[in-house]
C-alpha cells in the first residue's frame, strides 16, 4: 500500500509522461497461432488470483 499523497503524483506524472510515449502495439494472437478461447480459461484461475493481489485497498 502507499500513501494518497504518493498515489497522487503518481497519477498526475502518469498523466504528463504519457505525452512522450511511444504508442503500444498490440500483436493479434492469431498471428502466433494463439486461439484466445482457448487460453482464457486455462489462465482464468490466475487472472481471478492476479485481481484480488493487485485491487486497491483503501486503508
Amino acid at each position: 500500500p502507499v500513501s494518497t499523497e504518493f498515489e497522487e503524483r503518481m497519477r498526475s506524472w502518469w498523466t504528463q509522461a504519457a505525452a512522450e510515449r511511444e504508442p503500444s502495439q498490440r500483436a493479434d494472437p492469431v498471428e502466433f497461432g494463439i486461439d484466445l478461447r482457448q487460453v482464457r480459461p486455462r489462465f482464468a484461475r490466475y487472472v481471478e488470483a492476479a485481481s484480488r493481489w493487485t485491487a486497491h485497498q483503501s486503508a
